[in-house]
């Protein structure tokens, strides 16, 4: 779990994590799901789209990784030392384009649609992954910029 907490404090200290560029290796996804958000009482309807990498070597995963949407993000998902620590440390990593995280629809008091839309997204990928522990492991989220609502609304409806 180490591994995981250095990289996090790294990029929030801004130290740039550097690579030869993005290998097309660690672009690589096992499984999707994707959905609608139609729970808004006043609308409107917002999509998701989650994709799961699990690392070859889990047989049980950890945790997971959660990050969405934002430059930042897309090159931390697919970097060779993030995926290299998660697979140390059994954690999946989930990428959300387009984020199940509706910013149009920010309201403090209404995270549980937010989260409740990310569980809907999540549990058929619980199934198609056949790991079933996906359903209750830990989230571990990470963003920037607006995706910092995501990881405080992840954190306090968890």
């Amino acid at each position: 779990m180490i591994h995981v907490w250095i990289f996090i404090v790294l990029i929030a200290l801004g130290c740039p994590l550097r690579a030869a560029g993005p290998s097309p290796d660690y672009q690589v996804f096992q499984f999707s799901a994707s959905g609608v958000n139609d729970t808004w009482p006043d609308g409107p309807e917002s999509k998701g789209t989650l994709y799961l990498w699990i690392p070859e070597t889990c047989t049980k995963l950890r945790g997971v990784v959660i990050m969405a949407t934002k430059v930042p993000e897309h090159r931390l998902v697919g970097h060779a030392a993030i995926r290299r620590a998660c697979a140390e440390q059994d954690l999946g990593l989930i990428w959300s384009v387009p984020t199940f995280w509706n910013f149009a629809k920010y309201a403090k008091d209404r995270d549980d649609l937010q989260v409740a839309f990310f569980q809907r997204l999540l549990d058929p990928l619980v199934t198609t992954s056949g790991y079933s522990e996906l359903a209750h492991v830990p989230w571990l989220p990470i963003g920037e910029s607006g995706h910092l609502l995501m990881v405080c609304g992840l954190v306090i409806q968890s």
